[in-house]
Protein backbone atom coordinates (compact mmCIF):
# COMPACT_ATOMS: atom_id res chain seq x y z
CA UNK A 1 0.00 0.00 0.00
CA UNK A 2 2.79 2.40 0.61
CA UNK A 3 4.45 1.54 -2.73
CA UNK A 4 0.40 2.10 -4.32
CA UNK A 5 0.84 5.75 -2.32
CA UNK A 6 4.03 6.19 -4.39
CA UNK A 7 2.99 5.45 -7.73
CA UNK A 8 -0.62 6.78 -7.38
CA UNK A 9 -1.28 9.49 -10.17
CA UNK A 10 -1.36 12.48 -7.82
CA UNK A 11 1.86 11.38 -5.83
CA UNK A 12 3.74 10.17 -8.45
CA UNK A 13 7.22 9.36 -7.61
CA UNK A 14 9.79 7.59 -10.19
CA UNK A 15 12.48 7.03 -7.97
CA UNK A 16 10.74 5.49 -5.11
CA UNK A 17 7.97 3.58 -7.73
CA UNK A 18 8.75 0.19 -7.96
CA UNK A 19 6.97 -2.59 -9.55
CA UNK A 20 7.66 -6.00 -7.46
CA UNK A 21 9.93 -8.31 -9.09
CA UNK A 22 6.95 -10.94 -9.54
CA UNK A 23 4.80 -9.33 -11.84
CA UNK A 24 6.68 -9.73 -14.80
CA UNK A 25 6.31 -13.32 -13.84
CA UNK A 26 2.46 -13.59 -13.78
CA UNK A 27 1.40 -13.13 -17.16
CA UNK A 28 -1.50 -11.21 -18.84
CA UNK A 29 -4.58 -12.55 -19.96
CA UNK A 30 -5.15 -9.20 -22.15
CA UNK A 31 -1.88 -9.77 -23.73
CA UNK A 32 -2.10 -13.57 -24.24
CA UNK A 33 1.31 -13.67 -22.22
CA UNK A 34 1.84 -16.76 -20.30
CA UNK A 35 2.84 -17.04 -16.40
CA UNK A 36 6.63 -17.71 -15.66
CA UNK A 37 6.43 -18.22 -12.16
CA UNK A 38 5.38 -21.99 -11.90
CA UNK A 39 7.29 -23.02 -15.27
CA UNK A 40 6.66 -27.00 -14.60
CA UNK A 41 3.35 -26.63 -13.90
CA UNK A 42 1.09 -26.59 -17.29
CA UNK A 43 -1.75 -26.83 -14.96
CA UNK A 44 -1.11 -23.02 -13.57
CA UNK A 45 -3.64 -21.19 -15.99
CA UNK A 46 -3.95 -18.28 -13.46
CA UNK A 47 -2.02 -16.63 -10.55
CA UNK A 48 -4.09 -15.29 -7.71
CA UNK A 49 -2.96 -11.22 -7.13
CA UNK A 50 -4.81 -8.35 -5.58
CA UNK A 51 -6.66 -5.58 -7.30
CA UNK A 52 -9.14 -2.76 -7.01
CA UNK A 53 -11.36 -3.93 -9.40
CA UNK A 54 -14.07 -4.44 -7.63
CA UNK A 55 -13.18 -1.91 -4.52
CA UNK A 56 -16.97 -0.23 -5.22
CA UNK A 57 -18.82 -3.11 -4.49
CA UNK A 58 -16.33 -4.37 -1.76
CA UNK A 59 -14.69 -1.51 0.25
CA UNK A 60 -11.42 -1.67 0.91
CA UNK A 61 -10.09 -1.41 4.87
CA UNK A 62 -8.80 -3.38 7.24
CA UNK A 63 -9.85 -5.53 10.07
CA UNK A 64 -7.23 -7.32 12.71
CA UNK A 65 -8.16 -11.12 13.64
CA UNK A 66 -6.46 -12.11 17.04
CA UNK A 67 -5.74 -15.79 16.09
CA UNK A 68 -7.27 -18.09 13.53
CA UNK A 69 -6.39 -19.83 10.08
CA UNK A 70 -6.64 -17.86 7.03
CA UNK A 71 -5.21 -18.66 3.77
CA UNK A 72 -2.56 -17.21 2.13
CA UNK A 73 -3.77 -16.81 -1.82
CA UNK A 74 -1.36 -14.00 -3.02
CA UNK A 75 0.47 -15.76 -5.64
CA UNK A 76 -1.04 -19.02 -5.60
CA UNK A 77 -1.60 -21.05 -8.65
CA UNK A 78 -4.71 -21.60 -9.53
CA UNK A 79 -6.65 -23.61 -12.71
CA UNK A 80 -9.76 -23.47 -14.66
CA UNK A 81 -11.93 -26.62 -15.04
CA UNK A 82 -14.03 -27.45 -18.24
CA UNK A 83 -16.88 -25.47 -16.58
CA UNK A 84 -14.29 -21.94 -16.19
CA UNK A 85 -14.56 -22.43 -12.89
CA UNK A 86 -11.00 -21.37 -11.16
CA UNK A 87 -9.64 -23.29 -8.09
CA UNK A 88 -6.43 -21.86 -6.34
CA UNK A 89 -4.00 -23.89 -4.30
CA UNK A 90 -3.77 -21.42 -1.33
CA UNK A 91 -1.47 -22.35 1.45
CA UNK A 92 -3.25 -21.65 4.81
CA UNK A 93 -1.72 -20.19 8.24
CA UNK A 94 -3.19 -20.13 11.84
CA UNK A 95 -2.29 -17.04 13.33
CA UNK A 96 -3.05 -13.33 13.48
CA UNK A 97 -4.14 -11.53 10.45
CA UNK A 98 -5.90 -9.16 8.49
CA UNK A 99 -9.19 -9.53 6.58
CA UNK A 100 -9.48 -6.36 4.05
CA UNK A 101 -12.31 -5.06 4.44
CA UNK A 102 -13.38 -2.43 7.34
CA UNK A 103 -15.24 -3.97 10.81
CA UNK A 104 -18.27 -2.05 9.99
CA UNK A 105 -18.70 -3.31 6.62
CA UNK A 106 -18.19 -6.86 8.04
CA UNK A 107 -20.51 -6.21 10.57
CA UNK A 108 -23.29 -4.81 7.90
CA UNK A 109 -22.70 -7.87 6.23
CA UNK A 110 -22.98 -10.59 9.38
CA UNK A 111 -19.73 -11.61 8.97
CA UNK A 112 -16.46 -11.42 11.15
CA UNK A 113 -13.03 -13.09 11.25
CA UNK A 114 -14.84 -16.52 12.02
CA UNK A 115 -16.48 -17.50 8.95
CA UNK A 116 -16.33 -21.55 9.55
CA UNK A 117 -16.42 -23.95 7.49
CA UNK A 118 -14.46 -21.21 4.83
CA UNK A 119 -11.72 -19.27 5.83
CA UNK A 120 -10.73 -15.97 4.76
CA UNK A 121 -7.89 -15.11 2.08
CA UNK A 122 -5.81 -12.67 3.86
CA UNK A 123 -2.52 -11.61 5.34
CA UNK A 124 -0.59 -10.69 8.63
CA UNK A 125 1.39 -7.68 8.19
CA UNK A 126 4.37 -7.99 10.48
CA UNK A 127 5.79 -4.36 11.41
CA UNK A 128 9.15 -4.45 11.50
CA UNK A 129 10.86 -3.48 14.94
CA UNK A 130 13.08 -0.43 15.47
CA UNK A 131 16.47 0.27 14.25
Amino acid sequence: MINLNKCSEAKFKPEECQQAAVCSMLGSASDNKKQTLYPDRPDVHLISTFSFAHVSEHSFGSTTCDSGLYAGCMTAPCSIDENGLTTCQCPTFTGPYQVGQRSKRLNELGLGCDISPNVWSAANRITPPLQ
